[in-house]
């Protein structure tokens, strides 16, 4: 199927060349990995993800290398990573992608900053629940915000919002919504916590950045570092007020060469919202890394903030 609308390839297509910026969990400061020169596997796009490690989903994000297919223009990223979303599966096995392969994605953008998706009906997954459906839909709404920012084909103040047309056609029901008006970005469907960097399998030089996230859950944040023997290190973070605000962790370890994991959690205990708990666990909010530190010089795209 032909995608229908007017396409953004000339706009994404020179802002390849501009590139710049990376994002942690809002519009505000929502980029990409690494400036994009050209539409080659050097570029990352920002893909979001499922995940629930606790009674609650909640989106993760990945940056994942631009991997152009027919099923989007050349030169339409945000199509692009729409249509990689579909049809990719994470890298963490702690997430899940709930879509199917699109056989046409194509996206437009008019002059008042709205963003609209042309997908074809055969992405939607069946047999899913409304709740589990509508988080489908924030991911899909999530991944097409972040990479129109990233890509400068929007703002992050104009990304928040996206129209799904399917087929060309709104009114398609999905996720409790009749389709074909704009879908709001739900802050609450993203994780209030995760690691950001190391990247999941990613691999490091002996000089290794860690960067945490937290969102408005508790006024402590626990991290700890293993490798193959056990625990190397761990620690509880005060966050220095009363936890309700966004707090990012950073800090350095040089590491000898080997394979290693870090977590970040919040014991239940801790957890300002009890519906986010679920009693037959010790811990419902975490996230970990497992990445691998090598000698010499590992040349990376990381993204940086805006």
């Amino acid at each position: 199927m032909a995608p229908r609308l007017t396409r953004i390839a000339a706009l994404a297509s020179a802002a390849l060349l501009a590139l710049t910026g990376c994002g942690l969990l809002d519009g505000s400061s929502e980029g990409s990995g690494g400036a994009l020169r050209d539409s080659s596997s050097s570029q990352r796009v920002p893909l979001y993800w499922v995940g629930q490690p606790g009674p609650r989903a909640h989106l993760f994000r990945e940056y994942v290398p631009l991997a152009p297919d027919e099923s989007a223009p050349a030169g339409d990223v945000v199509a692009m990573a729409v249509s990689m979303m579909s049809r990719m599966q994470p890298a963490d096995p702690d997430y899940e992608n709930p879509w199917s392969p699109a056989s046409s994605v194509g996206s437009s953008v008019t002059s008042d900053g709205t963003l609209t998706l042309d997908v074809s009906s055969d992405m939607f997954p069946e047999d899913l629940g409304e709740e589990a459906e509508r988080m489908a839909l924030q991911q899909l709404v999530y991944t097409a915000t972040a990479t129109a920012v990233s890509t400068k084909v929007l703002d992050a103040e104009h990304a928040t919002t996206v129209v799904v047309l399917v087929d060309g056609r709104a009114g398609h029901q999905f996720g409790g919504e009749t389709l074909g008006s704009p879908t709001q970005r739900d802050d609450a469907a993203r994780s209030p916590l995760w690691v950001i960097d190391p990247d999941q399998g990613g691999v490091h030089s002996r000089e290794v950045g860690f960067k945490l996230v937290s969102d408005h859950i508790a006024s402590s944040v626990h991290w700890r570092l293993s490798g193959i023997e056990g625990v190397i290190e761990e620690e509880a973070v005060d966050l220095r007020d009363d936890g309700s605000g966004h707090h990012e962790i950073q800090f350095d370890r040089t590491l000898d060469p080997g394979d290693y994991t870090i977590e970040a959690f919040v014991p239940n205990e801790e957890v300002y919202d009890q519906g986010l708990v679920d009693p037959a666990q010790d811990v419902s909010l975490w996230d970990d890394h497992d990445f691998t530190v090598r000698e010499g010089t590992i040349e990376r795209s990381v993204p940086q903030d805006q």
